[in-house]
């Protein structure tokens, strides 16, 4: 466990916040896994799982987090030095080692964005290419103005603005416009489960196969996340 001193709070969208620390020296990850956060001022409020936003290759710790429950609302009336405790990272992880010499999907939906981004952050560029397609529901919802600038991701909103100048529908119809590399291509797949369940069903009716295709899915057993990382082959994904 690490009691660390939050370093800067990022108020991404009205709901949503993320929050810096600086990483610890013995402190290891990978894209995809998570960390349970607790308050150490206020025990009684237990802890939650949050997945890490920041790359490997970053000296900071990010975790961007939804406002839902006693614990998050809590930790939104925190400041800039507030401590707040963070476990050592657990689950399973997006496999960056078969993605070498392959084109990335990654493909999200609201704030599925935040392993994403970690994967983004973590990848030697000259080996791996990375492609983005992410989702939301409005303009208003879209995380991590500054990276998604230098990403050229591609983005789509369900309810746009009279401003909005994007596309617009589902990240399945964003999918079926868009070129997407079959042959020489992996899929990372985050976001809620409706939608991952669309986003799987269209990636295979383009030829991926299911070794090809990684979802991230939050599974309890015997009280304990699970996962939360599978490829679509494994039983335990059910679609």
């Amino acid at each position: 466990m690490f009691n660390l001193a939050i370093k800067e709070i990022i108020q991404e969208t009205s709901t949503v916040k993320t929050f810096v620390f600086d990483k610890p020296s013995d402190f290891s990850f990978k894209p995809g896994q998570f960390c349970w956060i607790s308050l150490p001022e206020h025990p009684s409020l237990g802890r939650s799982p949050m997945a890490i936003a920041s790359g490997t290759k970053e000296s900071e710790l990010r975790f961007s987090i939804r406002e839902w429950g006693e614990l998050t609302s809590k930790l939104f009336e925190y400041q800039r030095g507030d401590l707040v405790t963070i476990s050592r990272p657990e689950g399973t992880a997006f496999p960056l080692d078969i993605s070498e010499g392959k084109i990335i999907h990654g493909i999200a939906g609201g704030t599925g964005i935040t392993p994403i981004r970690s994967i983004y952050h973590s990848l030697d560029g000259e080996k791996t290419k990375m492609k983005i397609f992410y989702g939301v529901k409005t303009p208003a919802d879209f995380l991590y103005e500054e990276d998604l600038s230098k990403w050229e991701a591609i983005l789509i909103v369900e309810t746009p603005h009279p401003h909005w100048k994007g596309h617009v529908g589902k990240i399945t119809d964003l999918l079926r416009k868009e070129h997407v590399e079959v042959a020489n291509g992996i899929c990372y797949v985050c976001g809620p489960t409706p939608m991952m369940k669309s986003v799987v069903k269209i990636l295979r009716e383009m030829g991926f196969s299911p070794d090809q295709i990684y979802v991230s899915l939050e599974r309890m057993e015997n009280g304990k996340v699970i996962g939360p990382v599978y490829p679509v082959s494994n039983p335990i994904v059910g679609f």
